[in-house]
């Protein structure tokens, strides 16, 4: 799988933490924006994540890439939230996250780990509490080479979010629009991403979790 399509294939994992000793189990869906038969769809790209929040304003996470299975190669992720500002009417709350994405080839057992590192501001309204939020997303790679030793020229490849959670009594739904590896050209790769220019991709995400 291409690395741009790697590095977007999941939401912002979590904006405002959850409660103290609160439970989620959550899954998503989407990916880039890709023309296909001249039609523009996103990439069905699916995971499963679980987070606990450790105090009201920290949280960590993990998620299992589901998608990535089928292309024989194991995806995981893990790493903590927290919120460092909560909002207060129109002036936004602030949080950071830190990640370590990991992946493991099954049919070669290659493995590569990608530091991730996010910031949002992120916004709440209405009784139950809903939350906007627009941030950044940050992956590195550390590798100096490509699979077959080729120079490895993106060490920084930033994303930019933006998205709505509807929050209810126990579940939260998601849908977030994000601009991928906005610093990098894709009109050479065989994947017809679909984005403004030929820089990065577009990507569209839905998700569900549950709060115990």
């Amino acid at each position: 799988m291409p690395l741009l399509c790697l590095l977007a294939c999941a939401p912002t994992r979590y904006v405002r933490p959850l409660a103290e000793g609160e439970l989620a189990v959550g899954a998503d869906l989407g990916g880039p924006l890709i023309s296909f038969s001249d039609v523009v769809i996103p990439l069905p790209l699916t995971n499963v994540n679980v987070g606990y929040g450790l105090t009201g304003n920290t949280t960590v996470f993990g998620g299992l890439h589901t998608t990535a299975l089928a292309f024989k190669l194991l995806q995981l992720d893990a790493g903590a939230v927290h919120a460092f500002r909560q909002p207060a009417g129109f002036v936004p709350g602030f949080s950071a996250s830190g990640t370590l994405n990991l992946m493991t080839g099954l049919s070669d057992w290659q493995t590569r780990l990608f530091p991730q590192a996010d910031l949002n501001a992120f916004w709440e309204h209405g009784a139950r509490r809903n939350v906007i939020y627009f941030g950044m997303s940050n992956w590195f790679e550390t590798k100096s080479t490509r699979a077959h030793g080729e120079e490895q020229p993106a060490h920084w490849l930033p994303s930019l979010q933006l998205g709505y959670t509807f929050v209810r009594s126990k579940w939260d739904y998601t849908v977030e629009l994000k601009q991928v590896a906005f610093n990098q050209d894709e009109s050479k790769i065989v994947v017809d991403y679909y984005g403004p220019g030929d820089k990065g991709a577009s990507g569209v995400y839905f998700g569900l979790r549950r709060r115990f």
